[in-house]
């Protein structure tokens, strides 16, 4: 998910991460998973504001 740059901070994101989940548990989804780098510290502070929590990491392999 990407927010243009004159739209962020005004839970446009927040908003369409609660519709999915809606759609999901209409769907029967338990559980929601979301992938998510490192570095996009803005996304991070998101997903654990509405309740995500890491369960695990990855890296790349680059094969000189």
């Amino acid at each position: 998910m990407a927010t243009h740059p004159d739209h962020r901070q005004q839970g446009i994101a927040t908003a369409v991460l609660h519709v999915g989940a809606r759609w999901a548990a209409a769907r029967g989804a338990e559980e929601l998973y979301l992938h998510v780098m490192d570095d996009n510290q803005a996304a991070c502070r998101l997903y654990d504001r509405v309740g995500f929590r890491l369960s695990h990491t990855y890296h790349y392999r680059i094969k000189p």
